[in-house]
């Protein structure tokens, strides 16, 4: 039986809300920086003055898409569970290819992981709200 939305969130619940308040804010204001500003540290030989507007703009929709994450984790629907393991996982694997710059990355994708994975959240995020 799912309780009500208003019952104490588990601390795993809360650390991974905490992890995508930081991606969205990270991913918000940096895709807003780059389309703004349109620095980047590319080095490419050509002309390249659209590659900061598609970073921009991929960094605009992944810090949406961390936004919609913790909309469903606080609104406790039945995807949210998979949706941020998923996530989690792809970041942390991408994120490997990026070090030692993605370490901060991989590591808030690994802790993402561990808080929701721990059993008082994982039973929290997988009841649906009825």
């Amino acid at each position: 039986m799912a309780t009500k939305s208003s019952d104490p969130k588990p601390f795993g619940v809360l650390v991974v809300c905490g992890v995508l308040v930081v991606g969205v804010i990270a991913n918000l204001g940096l895709g807003l920086w780059l389309i703004v500003t349109g620095s980047s540290n590319a080095n490419f030989d050509s002309n390249t003055q659209w590659i900061p507007l598609v970073n921009g703009l991929l960094c605009l929709i992944m810090g949406l898409l961390f936004l919609s994450l913790l909309r469903m984790v606080l609104q406790r629907s039945a995807n949210a569970y998979p949706l941020v393991q998923s996530v989690a996982f792809v970041i942390a694997c991408f994120s490997l290819f990026r070090f030692p710059i993605g370490s901060a990355s991989f590591t808030l994708a690994i802790i993402a992981l561990v808080a929701s994975n721990v059993s008082p959240a994982k039973t929290w995020l997988r009841q649906a709200q009825e």
